[in-house]
């Protein structure tokens, strides 16, 4: 009975204790722990696959484009071959600051359409969606590098029309001076041209522009070429001399190489002989020489010049001179090559030959319908001077 009593009181305090552990001391609950802070993961930097802008890149600004110029031969102020931002648009560029906005010699008047397009020698403009007659092209002439109070120039501007109209060019402000201009019936090709002194700049306007235009104003203007050349007079009713060729004539005596003795879009070059600029009888003249066959010689290139073979026939004559005599011969630049005229120097080396020109007569020159200026040997030959006049 007593080992009963003492095994009950043996459990009665197993179990007290047991409590006192589960309730902390005195009896108070134990305290919840504090929980541990959270784990905090810094970015990786180098880490790609983020998001996160790369800091260590800095941003690069593009370099501003800087144009080549184009260098204008002896003679030439201005062209649309030499207008650097001009030619390096692309064919179908379109938007007035795309097309001419860079150029410090063309304008915009009113508010026309521009597009860059395909011309005979490169980059032409076409004007379109012209609402009023003075939508169109202004030549900024105060940009040039010329002086037209002690020279004389002729500003010349060749294009085409769709259908008929009056195309002009005239002053771009009061009093609207009309320097030029011709009525084309059914559209077609225009050739425009005025000479610029002292006198035309005192009427052409406060802002000295020359505006390129036409009438009625909705029609489209297509403006192959816009240039400015030194002015040497012509006779009246002659389309081409080599005596007023400004290419030419605006060369200094000595200059040798065929970029610049023959930069006139008039003349070319046959083969590869050394070309140099003389002192002839009418001006500045052109010699011939290292020839190392008869055909180098030159070249007058006929689609270049303003003639109108369809109504109009016209005299090629030619004057120089050949060292130690010889065959002068005009004839055709291509196959089959034909001799149209040889003449016989005099006593001299001196020659003069003469051709009459038409149509048919310039389509047997070959397919380019380029003229050749040449002899039947390989001597020095020198070419005075060059007339084709209409008859």
């Amino acid at each position: 009975m007593r080992s009963s009593k003492v095994l009950v009181l043996i459990l009665a305090l197993v179990f007290v204790l047991a409590i006192a552990v589960a309730c902390g001391d005195n009896g108070e609950p134990a305290a919840t722990p504090t929980p541990a802070p959270p784990v905090v993961v810094e970015p990786d930097n180098n880490d790609t696959t983020g998001d996160a802008p790369d800091l260590t890149q800095v941003e690069v600004e593009p370099e501003e484009v800087v144009l080549e110029p184009i260098p204008r031969a002896p003679g030439l102020i201005y062209s649309f071959s030499t207008d650097a931002f001009f030619q390096n648009a692309d064919q179908g560029t379109t938007g007035m600051d795309y097309v001419i906005g860079g150029s410090d010699y063309l304008q915009q008047a009113g508010n026309p359409s521009w597009t860059v397009v395909e011309g005979p020698n490169g980059n032409a403009i076409r004007l379109s969606q012209r609402q009023n007659h003075w939508d169109s092209l202004d030549i900024e002439t105060s940009a040039f590098d010329w002086d037209p109070a002690n020279n004389q120039y002729l500003l010349t501007v060749i294009g085409r029309l769709d259908e008929g109209a009056t195309m002009r060019i005239n002053g771009a402000d009061g009093p609207y001076t009309v320097y030029d201009y011709v009525e084309l019936e059914q559209g077609g090709r225009f050739t425009l041209s005025t000479v610029i002194d002292a006198d035309a700049i005192a009427v052409m306007g406060g802002r000295q522009r020359i505006r390129v235009q036409a009438y009625p104003e909705t029609v489209d203007i297509y403006i192959y070429d816009v240039s400015v050349t030194n002015y040497f007079p012509r006779a009246e009713g002659v389309v081409y001399s080599l005596s007023s060729d400004p290419f030419v004539q605006s060369l200094n005596i000595g200059v040798v190489g065929v970029a610049n003795v023959l930069a006139s879009p008039n003349i070319g070059q046959a083969g590869n002989p050394t070309w140099t600029s003389i002192e002839g009888p009418y001006g500045v003249a052109i010699q011939n020489s290292n020839r190392e066959a008869n055909w180098n010689a030159l070249d007058i290139e006929t689609p270049t010049l303003n003639w109108d073979l369809e109504n109009n026939t016209y005299l090629l004559t030619v004057r120089g001179h050949i060292a130690s005599g010889g065959t002068a011969v005009i004839g055709g630049a291509d196959g089959p090559h034909t001799h149209f005229v040889e003449v016989e120097t005099d006593d001299n080396g001196y020659f003069e030959m003469s051709l009459l020109l038409d149509e048919e007569q310039v389509a047997a020159m070959g397919s380019r319908r380029w003229i050749r200026i040449l002899s039947t040997c390989t001597n020095v030959m020198q070419i005075h001077e060059i007339t084709i006049a209409v008859q």
